[in-house]
């Protein structure tokens, strides 16, 4: 189960906390909550502190939204540290990065670093 709560963090800004399983499972409610923060605000951070696991499905969901946000001219970030079952899902995905992705404009750091 994955439980998503927005909070407004200023001005043109959301967090989206999320927490339990971000898989395959719940890949509509993860993309209608990145979607409507994307929408809404002009910085949307991931809190993913609570997340208990995340599959390839839930990355590349996030992937596709950052694709999204650099197109709209948005920013998508991650919020505070994130857990060691996101970091290893990362790694093990083979979305970690050593430099930005190309999509990134110049002085806006990718998040997949």
């Amino acid at each position: 189960m994955l439980n998503v709560q927005q909070q407004a963090a200023g001005k043109g800004e959301v967090v989206l906390k999320l927490a339990g399983e971000v898989t395959i499972e719940n890949a509509g409610q993860l993309r209608e909550a990145l979607l409507k923060g994307l929408t809404e605000q002009d910085q949307v951070q991931l809190d993913c502190e609570k997340v208990t696991g995340i599959d390839f499905f839930g990355i590349q969901m996030i992937c596709s939204a950052h694709r999204t946000s650099v197109a709209w001219k948005k920013r998508l970030t991650w919020h505070g540290k994130l857990p060691t079952v996101v970091e290893d899902a990362i790694k093990q995905t083979g979305f970690a990065r050593h430099h930005g992705c190309d999509l990134c404009p110049d002085g806006v750091r990718c998040m997949w670093i």
